[in-house]
């Protein structure tokens, strides 16, 4: 793994975003060359990830405290999903609950919507969207802050504002009241088991344009983690773990041991400073049928983002029945925030 992290080194700029070539360094292909296995390496990753719980309010740093309702309306935040399942797929259909549960939303605290239901780079699979519609949001100067949801997420909790994930997880207490740290660009949660690139929100900067650019690879190549299940969210793994792919050194853990005692600030968790997580219940918790116990499952009247895992993977009864359900818990709390 060191020799891995020698030659990445090598093959990044000096904010950590990897050069053309550099994503090579974990194929299957090259697992021989550079002495890394991928699948050994995710599966003592997850089994970290359970122990350490940093999908979980008690696993990360302390908060800000911010009210859920908080507002900053000279901030321009947009919404961005694509919703592309043809006629045949499970899902298909989908896209009229999730642009009406959008909508909603967004009425209701004054957000825009950019709402997509075809491919946004036919070249590839449709899922690389989830990057290349917000990079696009960014460029055109438009947008503060891009949130980037999946099509099979919905707002729950409809009082809860984007604004009180992005001050509660990447704020700083001031004088004249929260304000953002200008150090953080990129806020996306775990969910017991790593990573979970379903759903984030990234700032308009130098630093989150080329971190996209660098997510999303050349358009013209075939990307490197297409043939993984997961595909951008592997790629947005690569670019936010650290110390294993991002530095020459690993240094030495601030615990020796697993402990009660709460994390005491964002270093702590060896992600690249950029990079805040939000707990699980806020962006993208899952619903009981869809849970394990390693994960954050949704609870009703508190949680605000629902997240549909394996939802493809369902009959089109069962996905549906759970997305009506959910669409009505919704809209219910839609029309109660709303009066």
């Amino acid at each position: 793994m060191r020799l891995c992290r020698d030659v990445y080194s090598s093959l990044t700029d000096g904010f950590g975003i990897v050069r053309p070539g550099g994503l090579e360094c974990l194929e299957e292909s090259n697992s021989v060359l550079w002495g890394i296995n991928w699948d050994d390496f995710m599966n003592q990753y997850l089994s970290l990830a359970a122990l350490l719980r940093r999908h979980e309010d008690d696993g990360l740093p302390p908060p800000l405290g911010v009210p859920v309702s908080y507002r900053n309306r000279s901030l321009r935040i947009g919404i961005a999903s694509t919703c592309d399942y043809k006629e045949g797929s499970v899902l298909h259909g989908i896209d009229r609950i999730s642009l009406e549960n959008r909508q909603a939303y967004s009425a209701l605290h004054g957000y825009h919507v950019e709402f997509r239901t075809d491919n946004h780079i036919p070249s590839r699979h449709p899922v690389w969207s989830a990057v290349s519609l917000p990079l696009e949001m960014l460029g055109s100067g438009k947008f503060d802050w891009v949130l980037s949801i999946d099509c099979d997420c919905l707002f729950i909790n409809m009082t809860v504002t984007l604004e009180h994930m992005l001050y509660r997880q990447g704020g700083l207490a001031g004088p004249q009241g929260p304000q953002l740290d200008p150090d953080v660009h990129f806020l996306i949660s775990e969910d017991g088991r790593g990573l979970a690139g379903g759903s984030w929100m990234i700032r308009n900067s130098d630093w989150s344009r080329s971190f996209l650019r660098s997510v999303l690879g050349p358009l013209d190549e075939v990307h490197p983690y297409d043939k993984h299940d997961l595909k951008d969210q592997f790629a947005l793994l690569w670019h936010v773990l650290r110390p294993l792919a991002t530095t020459r050194e690993v240094p030495e853990p601030t615990r020796t041991e697993f402990t009660d005692v709460r994390v005491a600030g964002w270093p702590e968790l060896q992600y690249i400073p950029e990079v805040r997580l939000i707990p699980q219940r806020l962006i993208n918790a899952y619903p009981w049928a869809l849970c394990r116990p390693s994960h954050h499952c949704f609870q009703d009247d508190e949680d605000f983002i629902v997240s549909f895992i394996t939802l493809s993977s369902q009959s089109r009864e069962m996905a549906f029945a759970m997305l009506n359900k959910f669409r009505a818990q919704a809209m219910s709390n839609y029309e109660l925030s709303a009066h």
